[in-house]
C-alpha cells in the first residue's frame, strides 16, 4: 500500500515515477485508516506493507495503521529511504507492531549512493540509520536492498562485506526496472549480470549473508528450483493499493491500462477473486509463446510483466532477460 507519493529522494532508478496516479489526490488520514480496516476486515492478508513515496513523511498515520495490523495479527512491513528514520522515531515504529524494514544501500561508497539516491539523500546520514536500526530494531528485522544498475553492481563486494560489519545478514537485490525505453542504459548485460553472480557466490563462501536474489540472474541458475512460490506474484499472491485507493496487479505496473478499479468500490475479496485485469495476469495462455515449453515456467510464472511492458509493449510477451541473458 502506498501511503504518500511524496518523498524527499529522487532516486534514477524510482519506479514510482512511471505511477499514472501521481496527480490524483491522496487519502486523508482518516480514509486511508479506513482502508486499512477494510484490507483488514476483507482480505485478512498475510503480510502489509506500507511504501511509497516514502511512507515516514506520513509518520503518525503510519504509525496507527501498523498499530491496527498488529492488532489484527497481520504482519506488517515498510519500505523507506532510511532518512527519516531517527532513534525515536525507530522506537515509535517498533513500539507500533512493525515487524519488518527494508531500507536502501546501494552501495558503500558515498559517491555512488549520492548519485542512484538524489534529493535530500545523505551517505553519512543512511550509514547512522543503520546503525541504530542494529541497535534499536534488530539487524535481523531488517533488510539492505540494492537496486543493481550499471552504475554499482561493481560495487556489490564492497557492500556485502560493509553491512556484513555493521551486523546485517539479508541483502536483497532488486532489477531495474525502467520506466520507458530511454532508460534502458543503465540496464546490465548479460556479461555484467555473470560478474553479479560471480560476487554472490564468492561472497557466500566468505561470509554468512543471505541473498535475495533478482530474477535477471536467478533463472541462470539452479537457485529457480528453491522457489516455493512463482517469481511474479502479481495478482496471484499480491494487489497493490497506489495513495489515491486505486488497485493494481503490481507496484512496476501502475499505468492505466492495468487500472483494477478504486479500492472502495465494491468488497475486496469480490475484486481479488473475480477482477478482469487481475484474472488475465493470473491465467494468461502462454500457449502461443516459448514460456509455456519452458523447464522453468512453474518457478518463473512468465517473468517481469513490467518489464516486458516497457521494453516490449505487452506484459505477456515473455520476459525480456530470456532474450537479452539468452536463458534457453
Amino acid at each position: 500500500m502506498d501511503i504518500t507519493n511524496k518523498c524527499n529522494f529522487d532516486c534514477l532508478y524510482c519506479y514510482n515515477k512511471g505511477n499514472s496516479r501521481l496527480g490524483k489526490p491522496e487519502l486523508s488520514d482518516e480514509k486511508f485508516l479506513e482502508l486499512v480496516d477494510k484490507v483488514i476486515k476483507e482480505l485478512n492478508p498475510v503480510t502489509i506493507v506500507f511504501t511509497g513515496g516514502e511512507p515516514l513523511m506520513r509518520k503518525n498515520v503510519l504509525l496507527e495503521a501498523i498499530h491496527r495490523c498488529n492488532s489484527s495479527r497481520i504482519r506488517v512491513a515498510i519500505n523507506t529511504n532510511g532518512s527519516l528514520l531517527t532513534k525515536e522515531t525507530i522506537l515509535e515504529l517498533k513500539n507500533a507492531g512493525l515487524g519488518a524494514i527494508q531500507t536502501n544501500l546501494d552501495a558503500a561508497e558515498a559517491a555512488v549512493y549520492t548519485k542512484l539516491r538524489g534529493g535530500t539523500s545523505s551517505y553519512e546520514r543512511q550509514i547512522n540509520t543503520l546503525k541504530n536500526l542494529v541497535e534499536f530494531f534488530g539487524a535481523d528485522r531488517v533488510t539492505i536492498i540494492q537496486v543493481v544498475t550499471k552504475l554499482n553492481f561493481q560495487h556489490l563486494g564492497t557492500l556485502s562485506e560493509f553491512i556484513h560489519s555493521l551486523g546485517f545478514r539479508k541483502l536483497k537485490l532488486l532489477d531495474f526496472v525502467p520506466m520507458d525505453k530511454s532508460h534502458v542504459d543503465l540496464m546490465l548485460s548479460k556479461e555484467e549480470w555473470l560478474d553479479v553472480l560471480k560476487t554472490v557466490n564468492s561472497v557466500k563462501e566468505r561470509m554468512d549473508l543471505t541473498f535475495r536474489l533478482c530474477h535477471a540472474f536467478l533463472f541462470m541458475t539452479d537457485e529457480y528450483k528453491n522457489i516455493k512460490f512463482p517469481f511474479c506474484m502479481a495478482s496471484k499472491f499480491s494487489l497493490f493499493i497506489t495513495a489515491d485507493g486505486s488497485l493494481f496487479p503490481c507496484n512496476h505496473l501502475k499505468r492505466e491500462p492495468y487500472y483494477c478499479g478504486d479500492v472502495f468500490a465494491n468488497n475486496l475479496l469480490d475484486t481479488w477473486q473475480n477482477n478482469p485485469v487481475l484474472n488475465k495476469f493470473r491465467y494468461y495462455d502462454y500457449s502461443d509463446k516459448k514460456c509455456v515449453s519452458c523447464i522453468k515456467y512453474k518457478q518463473c510464472a512468465g517473468g517481469c510483466k513490467a518489464l516486458a511492458n516497457v521494453l516490449k509493449g505487452d506484459p505477456f510477451a515473455g520476459d525480456p532477460s530470456c532474450d537479452i541473458l539468452n536463458y534457453l
